[in-house]
């Protein structure tokens, strides 16, 4: 078999008969769909840090939006968590 009658096959290993070599026919439409984009597009880092603040503020204690202003010190909810962290932290400001 030479390699003309090989490019209709899907991909597969074809073993070249006189080299004794495997050569590696490469047809997209044998792949199933899933395999031509295997991984998913990331989400943008502002939707995981969100989650992580709201997950946060569910639990009402000050450690854990102080570890949400740790790890992102820059995040757009900042404001948000320290706003949080005050009314927490002080009895006099309402929750």
């Amino acid at each position: 078999m030479n390699m003309a009658e090989c490019s209709d096959l899907p991909a597969f290993v074809v073993t070249d008969q006189t080299s004794e070599t495997a050569i590696i026919q490469q047809n997209e439409s044998f792949l199933p769909p899933l395999l031509h984009n295997a991984a998913a597009p990331a989400r943008p880092g502002h939707i995981a840090e969100r989650e992580e603040l709201d997950a946060a503020l569910q639990t009402g204690k000050p450690d854990a939006l102080r570890l949400f202003i740790e790890r992102h010190p820059d995040s757009r909810y900042r404001k948000e968590a320290q706003d949080a962290l005050r009314r927490l932290s002080s009895p006099l400001l309402p929750r």
